[in-house]
């Protein structure tokens, strides 16, 4: 039936060899939509906070990040006296670059790099055997408001903001479908048909939404993570969390840059289904989520680089057979190798940068992303046959060894998520001069 209908408006009925990738042009930087909120520094805010007596009741949530920034009992002390002297002091501007973790700590901050302050659920791998179209349904899931930290301040809330370009349907689609292939990629049983056709995996979905006409853009996006994700009314705070890579450039500055995050997105449209959906592996658990949030400006996001179904449909549907592969791996080891850590193993079987590089490395046989967390000794456990071992060895183990190559440098480069290091977004200063020292030194 959708089959017919889809022809009967001059639409693809069939696949046609895929074209040649050689032809893709890709942009090597292109910026994506951000918020236009206004937006405060932390040193401004905790500062307002003071100055209308404020302060205290922020106090017990500072405390709280503070924990969930420390992955040792030293660590915790060490923060939360830094913190104690900024208060004593009232020197906030040091807050604008707090905290500063150690990049062989970083993989033990699992919240720093699994989207926290987004609209990323638990991962739902619910059985499903229905048509596409009843399981969608009528369009009424909405992404969520941030929510207030504290009753005592009402005004502080926690999370991003929905994305305001996005409608009702393609915020309820895009939450239905993430779901959708989280079933599909559990190999659970569940079976979505499309008129005739039958999808049992993320990747055949995919095929039998392009063959029925839906365009589908995959791309490798790149943004500062926002851990602490605040907003002081409609205004984001910037605030991120500091790496310190342990290097420097070549005149001597010390390396500090914010926490970057990195995913897979897939923005498909059709008669059937419009939605836009991303895959990484987060605290919440590897899988696709619903891409419906807003990005506050401070954290940018950039298109590393942009696949369309219309050039290359062959390399996508590649790409989506590893995200499947990838799913029952990291899913499988947290059950094993993984099994009682906390967040399923979260940091110690990689972050959110290691499952993009993984798809990046069979994208485009390149690996651009950092931090890199994926233990070393799992090099060493025993192969399996899902064809991720060797991929996986090859991945730079940032949190063991980061020395000081051009290649490292250039991947501390590439996750800058603007198009330009002048980009008014580019928050810091500091920070922008230590971007074009890096990019002066690796020639870009």
């Amino acid at each position: 039936m959708w089959r017919s209908l889809v022809c009967s408006l001059g639409l693809f009925c069939a696949f046609g060899a895929y074209a040649d990738a050689s032809k893709l042009v890709v942009p090597k930087r292109k910026i994506a939509s951000v918020s236009k909120r206004p937006q405060i520094k932390v040193s401004q805010l905790m500062k307002q906070l003071d100055d209308s007596g404020q302060l205290d009741a922020m106090e017990p949530l500072i405390k709280a990040r503070i924990d969930d920034l420390s992955p040792t009992p030293e660590a915790r002390r060490l923060l939360a006296s830094e913190w104690e002297a900024i208060r004593r002091t009232k020197d906030y501007a040091k807050l604008d670059h707090f905290p500063v973790v150690p990049l062989r700590q970083v993989a033990k901050l699992r919240p720093a790099l699994g989207g926290r302050g987004s609209h990323a659920e638990k991962v739902d791998t619910a059985v499903l055997k229905a048509p596409l179209e009843d399981i969608l349904g009528e369009c009424r899931e909405l992404a969520s408001l941030p929510k207030p930290v504290s009753t005592r301040m009402p005004m502080l809330t926690d999370g991003h903001f929905p994305d305001p370009g996005l409608g009702l349907c393609e915020q309820d689609r895009s939450i239905k479908f993430a779901r959708i292939l989280n079933s599909l990629m559990a190999a659970n049983g569940s079976e979505v048909r499309v008129g005739a056709a039958k999808a049992r995996s993320a990747q055949r979905l995919f095929e039998i939404l392009i063959e029925y006409g839906h365009s589908v853009e995959m791309r490798n996006e790149r943004t500062y993570a926002n851990f602490l994700s605040l907003n002081f009314g409609d205004q984001p705070v910037i605030w991120p969390v500091w790496i310190d890579t342990g290097l420097k450039t070549s005149d001597g500055v010390r390396i500090e840059v914010p926490v970057g995050h990195s995913h897979h997105a897939f923005l498909i449209e059709g008669p059937l289904v419009k939605a836009s959906v991303m895959f990484y592996l987060g605290t919440s658990g590897v899988g696709f989520f619903a891409q419906v949030d807003e990005r506050p400006a401070w954290t940018g996001k950039r298109t590393a680089y942009a696949i369309n179904s219309s050039d290359d449909a062959a390399t996508i549907l590649k790409t989506l057979d590893f995200t499947g592969r990838y799913y029952r791996r990291i899913r499988n080891e947290s059950r094993s190798v993984a099994e009682g850590m906390p967040a399923n193993g979260y940091g110690y079987l990689g972050v959110c940068n290691d499952s993009n590089a993984l798809l990046e490395k069979v994208d485009r046989n390149t690996v651009t992303t950092f931090p890199l967390m994926r233990a070393a000794e799992l090099d060493s456990k025993s192969r399996t046959s899902d064809g991720l071992d060797e991929i996986l060895r090859g991945l730079p183990k940032d949190s063991q060894d980061f020395p000081r190559t051009e290649a490292n440098l250039s991947r501390i480069l590439e996750m800058t998520p603007f198009e330009s290091l002048d980009d008014r977004d580019l928050h810091d200063e500091k920070l922008r001069e230590i971007l074009k020292s890096l990019e002066a030194e690796v020639g870009r």
